[in-house]
């Protein structure tokens, strides 16, 4: 089902069209709500929310890759050489998401082993926050990929740098308002006994200038392919 998401996002973005993949990701979260609720009020197993989760996926995934189909023909491909072509370029792309997948998460399966429970439960509450706001940028930088793929270097370079100078100067103040108002922010989220998620949320939010124009540099290195240096750079920073 991801594959078929996946898939029909590509032929999505190929199109510049963000509003079907808006209405897909929205699509899948609303289908997913509602089987919570359901299995909630009829009292289902931890396997009912399994069932939502999974349920969701399936019928956005199947809709998705037939309205994709409309716009891109799918077809199967025998070219073998074609195959190792795509798997030469998709590997150490691969690797790199990889990389960075347990990059995000590493910390708190650390914390789980060396720390208490409480503590976790501070952590979560903060890195939730940043990697919610660590969303924003995807949503620029994905918009921008067909035409940094089709723009002359001139115009690539206007665009890389316009994109970093917007995605900063989000960053920036997000990051300073997140810090003044992080006790309310958890107050909201959590409530007052998870207050001293305060202090790892502040530290946290300090990265976010520098993550927000990361995002933009390594977008742009996927669009041009100059992405393979990455896989080093990736793996040292993990």
């Amino acid at each position: 089902v991801a594959t078929l998401q996946t898939t029909a996002g590509a032929a999505f973005a190929v199109r510049i069209r963000g509003d079907l993949l808006a209405l897909m990701n929205g699509s899948s979260r609303i289908l997913y709500l509602i089987g919570i609720v359901l299995t909630t009020l009829f009292h289902g197993s931890y396997l009912g929310y399994i069932c939502a989760y999974v349920g969701a996926d399936v019928v956005v995934g199947i809709t998705a890759i037939v309205s994709a189909n409309r716009s891109i023909p799918l077809r199967w491909n025998s070219n073998i050489r074609a195959w190792l072509h795509s798997a030469g370029s998709a590997i150490p792309l691969g690797g790199i998401q990889v990389a960075g997948s347990i990059y995000t998460w590493v910390d708190s399966i650390l914390l789980s082993t060396l720390r208490s429970s409480v503590e976790l439960g501070f952590y979560s509450i903060a890195i939730n926050v940043i990697n919610l706001a660590g969303t924003l940028p995807g949503f620029l930088m994905q918009a921008l990929i067909p035409s940094l793929v089709n723009a002359e270097s001139h115009e690539r370079e206007r665009l890389l740098n316009r994109a970093a100078y917007v995605l900063f100067c989000i960053g920036a103040p997000l990051a300073a308002g997140g810090i003044v108002l992080r006790t309310d922010i958890v107050v909201a989220i959590a409530g007052p006994r998870f207050l001293p998620a305060t202090t790892p949320l502040a530290i946290l939010l300090v990265t976010l200038p520098v993550s927000f124009v990361q995002m933009t540099l390594g977008y742009t290195s996927v669009a041009i392919d100059r992405y393979r240096p990455l896989v080093a750079v990736v793996f040292g920073m993990l």
